[in-house]
């Protein structure tokens, strides 16, 4: 068993301050963000890691994010976590999502490579989609 808790936890309480200042001065390879499920929906936390993400593009580090969606946890449903979302592709390389959150976010029958094409417009380099014991499929614009 397993809990999460949204209110007091510790991934609830970065600011934006204190990404910029974890940055500053750091020279990064890559930076890696798995969101713990519903941290997008926090607007703190999504200024947050929005400002580690910009801050880690500017120094040239390769960014990857998986959304991590637990859907019954979000409060605001799949329509405002899906802008929330979406808002973090133009900050990242490589974005990571399984096909049971994209249709969380998009709705059941999507396509996923629908979903991978609006993603590479809206900002990542690549897009991979886990496919549970299908295995993943790839989408990727290029340079």
């Amino acid at each position: 068993k397993y809990a999460f808790f949204k209110e007091n936890a510790a991934d609830r309480s970065l600011t934006r301050e204190a990404s910029a200042a974890a940055m500053e001065g750091r020279s990064l390879g890559a930076v890696h963000v798995s969101l713990g499920a519903v941290t997008l929906e926090d607007q703190q936390m999504a200024e947050a890691f929005a400002e580690l993400f910009g801050a880690a593009q500017r120094r040239g580090a390769f960014t990857s994010f998986d959304p991590n969606v637990r859907g019954p946890m979000i409060a605001g449903g799949p329509m405002a976590y899906r802008a929330k979302v979406e808002e973090f592709m133009g900050l990242v390389d490589l974005a990571k999502s399984s096909d049971a959150d994209i249709e969380f976010l998009y709705g059941e029958g999507v396509k996923l490579e629908a979903v991978a094409e609006k993603w590479l417009v809206l900002g990542a380099r690549l897009v991979v989609v886990t496919k549970g014991p299908e295995g993943a499929v790839a989408f990727y614009r290029p340079a």
